[in-house]
């Protein structure tokens, strides 16, 4: 996937309206969720990380489990709709679903609405807006399969519960057979204001790592192993016009990397006839490379906050579940303002819903369970202290209490390795 060039900008949005579409810009091209999916798609560490980042949104899910149970729309479960309203969470810093109503003022359905599907009213000259303006290709990336229509755009109602204002919208709309519904907006930059995700300021580096990664591939597929030139003498009063030289057939057959070291044969008819290969010297930019691929992974990285253990980086040997466990419970951490809004969202829309229900939106956090061995576990660090403690001259109880309070081993996995005694105790 190519990715376009996102420019850092001190302010990347200002309160835009078009005229032609009546709604405010999201981006200077009105597409900036769109090109966020393009850069954080092609950068490996990028999407590694919102995929993290999503999933410790998202937690395990509704603590309660009625939540599994409780259709919120034809097809999709309270949990099911969780996990679609994390992803675009992570990804844009907002989030959008769409409300329905009966005639006793009872929500009916709740589903998810893609954010980069949806656009603010054109502000009014107060200042405000009262609609959201859904289209499925406001980044216009999907031409080729259906020509862009402003017919196609769709003004809902914001969100508003209120019995009377929801009478008011029904009657604009000609009836109950016309309504179509409200739009709940949740913007991490405020009311009115389109979100920007965590690593906006890292989108730059994600779209380094994808150059990067295409110079890596050009090298590879389509470079020279050798560093020079075949130098070819042709027959200046030879017919040329017939296409390619044998020395060319074959140099082109000996290029990427499936065919680099190939042994290519020419046959010619005298000496003068041999291509000459010209070697030339370059500089090597494999180490640069090297260091600016480390520093954008790392400026990535600290824009989720995130472990690089998660990610599978910097683990070296000293692996063990005691690592990853800290990881997970500084991640839950980290993440916790994300489920403590989602919990508010998901209590607030639950209200009044048309089958009367107690559920808990309460989400949990997620927990990293090993079935390793508890060497594995330790890793060959915590293991070699281990060992050190056991064959220490300390007593059993002391041993015992030392293990289990650096490592947390459990009560079986204890006894089998310290035994206590009853002469241990004293």
């Amino acid at each position: 996937m190519k990715a376009s060039i996102l420019c850092a900008e001190k302010n990347r949005f200002d309160s835009v309206n078009s005229k032609l579409l009546n709604i405010q810009l999201y981006g200077n091209d009105n597409d900036y969720p769109q090109k966020v999916v393009d850069v954080v798609f092609s950068s490996v560490t990028g999407k590694s990380c919102f995929i993290n980042y999503s999933k410790f949104i998202n937690g395990n899910g509704f603590a309660d489990e009625k939540a599994y149970q409780l259709f919120i729309n034809n097809s999709q479960t309270l949990d099911d709709l969780l996990h679609d309203i994390s992803r675009d969470f992570a990804l844009f810093g907002g989030f959008c679903m769409h409300v329905n109503y009966n005639a006793n003022f009872q929500k009916t359905t709740i589903s998810h609405v893609p954010l980069e599907n949806a656009r603010f009213q054109a502000l009014d000259e107060e200042g405000n807006f009262t609609k959201i303006a859904l289209h499925p290709d406001w980044g216009r990336r999907n031409l080729l399969s259906r020509r862009w229509r402003r017919e196609d755009i769709d003004f809902i109602d914001l969100y508003n519960p209120d019995p009377d204002v929801i009478e008011q919208q029904v009657t604009a709309a000609g009836g109950w057979e016309n309504y179509k519904g409200q739009i709940f907006y949740y913007s991490n930059e405020g009311f009115g204001v389109y979100p920007l995700p965590i690593f906006d300021e890292v989108l730059t580096d994600m779209n380094t790592e994808e150059a990067i990664s295409d110079i890596t591939n050009r090298n590879a597929t389509r470079g020279f192993l050798p560093s020079g030139f075949f130098i070819d003498i042709l027959n200046k009063e030879a017919d040329n016009d017939e296409g390619e030289t044998d020395a060319e057939k074959v140099i082109k057959q000996m290029q990427g990397s499936r065919n680099a070291n190939k042994v290519g044969y020419m046959s010619v008819n005298s000496k003068e006839e041999i291509p000459e290969f010209l070697k030339i010297s370059g500089n090597s930019y494999d180490k640069e490379y090297t260091v600016s691929r480390e520093a954008v992974k790392d400026a990535i990285g600290r824009a989720f906050t995130q472990p690089p253990i998660l990610r599978c980086e910097n683990v070296g040997a000293g692996f063990g579940s005691e690592l990853m466990e800290q990881a997970y419970d500084y991640y839950n951490s980290t993440t916790s303002n994300e489920r403590l809004v989602l919990e508010r969202v998901f209590s607030e829309l639950l209200n009044n819903f048309k089958e009367q229900t107690d559920i808990s939106t309460e989400i949990q956090p997620l927990s990293f369970n090993s079935n390793l061995s508890l060497a594995e576990r330790l890793g060959d660090a915590g293991l070699t202290q281990l060992i050190d403690i056991i064959n220490s001259n300390m007593t059993d109880a002391q041993k015992r209490s030392i293990a289990t309070a650096l490592w947390d081993i459990s009560e079986d996995d204890i006894n089998r390795l310290i035994p206590l005694k009853n002469d241990s105790i004293n």
